[in-house]
């Protein structure tokens, strides 16, 4: 459901369908769980209308996550809507999960349809969960 005013452009919508085509970011190959196949839904981190540092984050900080890690009708125990706890102690944070999918695009040579003042602002935000220090070298 598209908030009121807060439509993507035709822009975000591109980078939306490029994110949804990477599949689950949290579950991967390696790790198969939810195993049924399903519809991959995409994850507004902060909300569609998310502005950090007067940037307009929203449409550009998105995940793609298997319907049963994001869907509200989901009653998989390691839901982000519904259990974002859990789903930060076994998949790691949003942030880091970002930044996977950032550096993907990056060494494959898919050009971000976004400038670093979009980065900056997420990369500044204070939202993000504790990480371990794994996910520090990653994000850091």
């Amino acid at each position: 459901m598209q908030s009121k005013g807060n439509a993507p452009s035709a822009a975000q919508t591109r980078w939306r369908e490029t994110v949804r085509r990477v599949g689950c970011i949290a579950t991967g190959s390696a790790n198969p769980e939810p195993t049924e196949p399903g519809d991959i839904q995409i994850h507004h981190v902060l909300g569609q209308s998310a502005v950090r540092n007067g940037v307009a984050i929203g449409h550009w900080f998105i995940l793609p996550l298997h319907w049963r890690l994001h869907d509200i009708a989901s009653d998989y125990p390691v839901n982000v809507t519904t259990s974002k706890t859990r789903f930060v102690q076994r998949y790691g944070s949003e942030k880091s999960l970002f930044a996977k999918m950032i550096y993907g695009f990056l060494v494959a040579g898919i050009e971000l349809p976004f400038d670093m003042a979009v980065l900056n602002a997420i990369g500044r935000e204070g939202y993000w969960t504790k990480q371990t220090p794994q996910q520090r070298e990653i994000t850091e």
